[in-house]
């Protein structure tokens, strides 16, 4: 089954990353011994993913780090 060429707007998938919905979270190594984890919770930003190539999907974002 052949299909069509994707549009400019359909090969693109456009997120965006609500507060309070999102948080990013981390994990550092600590003197070699224990695991130390940790989440901001105040994530904004967006992602746009090409669907043709996922190498080529975009990111951009904030996150308060004031909390440290």
């Amino acid at each position: 089954m052949l299909s069509r060429p994707r549009t400019e707007e359909e090969t693109l998938s456009a997120w965006i990353f609500e507060p309070g919905h999102t948080e990013a979270a981390f994990r550092a190594r600590h003197m070699m011994v224990t695991w130390v984890r940790g989440a901001f919770k105040d994530v904004h930003g967006q992602m746009e993913f090409d669907l043709d190539n996922c190498l080529d999907t975009r990111f951009s974002g904030q996150i308060d780090a004031g909390g440290l």
